[in-house]
């Protein structure tokens, strides 16, 4: 228990029951979540100095309010993480026969019950020889500016705004501050914008407008745009895929066990798997797409399908005409060390695609964790992509989107037939290093989109 010693010279106190100067012990302080995802709302409160400045604001805010000699604390703040059905309550302050101010407060971060919107509740009850003399309920919704944060893993705050968050909110509910809006934007495109300029100062920006089913191996077309300037743009078709398959000695022992016993029997297929698409960009000019990796599928003697792995790196290669342009492998790994923005990098595994580019080395990674992308060409950082949907007329991202009320998330369709950028178009934010001329830039597009063609035909 943690004890702060208040000296005073006049006691003044909003709430009933009070006419001298009294201790304040809060008996319970609890932070629940339930139905989010821990990798969008990470347990801050673990580290002693998130949790350190949460406590801070409430002693803070009952000195204000009460003025008290001593206000003891607990220890720590407990944490419940509820993954299925079920519901947190406040716990009532504990009562030991004195007057003290005993304080219970309960903070409930938490989906809705119908739908993807996110919800931070809070409540405290104050109460004196076993009575309530003060309780107070909050409730708001928190909304990412992007339809991305509900479809990825990316964390919505960092851990210092979550403690000012939770700090704004607890001043709220103590009533020691004004009251917050009822619904709470969180994150910006400019937040994103300043961490991408500590990688690549003073970059050229551009807009990038994407329609269709990039991230699942499916029809797509992006356009290139710098303020007025006439876009590039790029269609990605979706092509045929070859599988050959070797009946391997794992099966026929299989089956012949089967027929033996009777029993069900596991088994190993493997598979040498081959995926094509093609680019095309204006003028007429098109790039013809090879992918190949070897696959094992666990089956059993019955037909069933148990799980398909792949068992190397993707091989991407790019023609044009039957010249080899680039080549390149892909595959989710953790992060390399040796990156120069490893300290942007979220410590989740990413998606990597490197190798040679018209005889350049060139390595994408996509980070799921901050969603930002970056490619180094020879050996350099020279684009950044943030991969958080701004068009405010789309709720869509990674193949699903999100009706505008949150009650309903979908897949959707457009990655079929002829995708157009009109309308509902994806819009992402593409930073180049300043050094680059326009046509270098839409250049690098080329290794950005095959990387989307490896997470598009990934079964990882």
């Amino acid at each position: 228990m943690r004890t702060c010693i208040v000296s005073f010279f006049l006691f003044i106190v909003n709430f009933p029951g009070a006419c001298h100067a009294q201790n304040v012990e809060v008996t319970s302080f609890q932070h629940a979540v339930r139905w989010v995802s821990e990798s969008n709302f990470p347990n801050y409160l673990q580290e002693k100095d998130a949790q350190d400045s949460v406590l801070s604001t409430v002693e803070q805010c009952l000195r204000q309010q009460y003025h008290a000699e001593i206000i003891h604390l607990p220890a720590t703040i407990d944490y419940r993480y509820i993954s299925s059905f079920g519901k947190a309550n406040l716990k009532k302050p504990r009562q030991d026969g004195s007057s003290d101010f005993k304080v219970g407060v309960f903070s409930f971060l938490t989906r809705a019950t119908v739908g993807y919107a996110v919800l931070w509740k809070m409540e405290v009850v104050v109460q004196q020889k076993g009575q309530t003399v003060f309780e107070h309920k909050t409730e708001h919704e928190l909304e990412y500016f992007s339809p991305t944060g509900y479809m990825s893993s990316n964390p919505w705050m960092k851990k210092e705004d979550f403690t000012k968050l939770f700090s704004d909110l607890l001043r709220e509910l103590l009533q020691t501050s004004d009251t917050l809006a009822k619904k709470i934007i969180i994150g910006s495109a400019e937040e994103k914008e300043v961490e991408v300029k500590k990688l690549l100062p003073n970059p050229e920006q551009y807009l990038m407008k994407m329609s269709g089913g990039f991230f699942q191996g499916q029809n797509f077309i992006v356009s290139l745009q710098q303020e007025s300037e006439k876009s590039d743009t790029v269609m990605y078709r979706d092509g045929w895929e070859q599988s050959n398959t070797k009946i391997g000695f794992s099966e026929v022992t299989a089956r012949l066990l089967h027929q033996v016993t009777g029993l069900n029997i596991v088994y190993d297929l493997k598979s040498k798997e081959i995926r094509f698409g093609r680019l095309e960009f204006p003028g007429g000019r098109k790039l013809k797409l090879r992918m190949e990796w070897m696959e094992t599928t666990e089956k059993t003697t019955d037909g069933q399908v148990w799980r398909v792995s792949q068992r190397s790196p993707l091989i991407v290669e790019v023609y044009s005409d039957k010249e080899l342009l680039a080549f390149y492998t892909y595959a989710t790994k953790p992060p390399d060390s040796s990156f120069s923005f490893r300290k942007s990098l979220s410590g989740l595994t990413v998606h990597q695609l490197e190798g040679f580019h018209n005889g350049i080395p060139v390595s994408v990674v996509y980070d799921p964790g901050n969603e930002l992308v970056f490619l180094n060409y020879d050996h350099q950082l020279k684009l950044v992509m943030v991969l958080q949907n701004i068009n405010p007329a789309s709720r869509s991202f990674n193949g699903y989107t999100l009706s505008k009320n949150k009650t309903t998330m979908g897949g959707i369709s457009n990655g079929f037939g002829k995708p157009k950028l009109k309308g509902t178009a994806e819009w992402y934010h593409l930073f180049y290093d300043a050094s680059l001329t326009r046509e270098q830039a839409a250049k690098l597009l080329e290794p950005l989109l095959m990387l989307f063609f490896g997470i598009g035909n990934s079964n990882d």
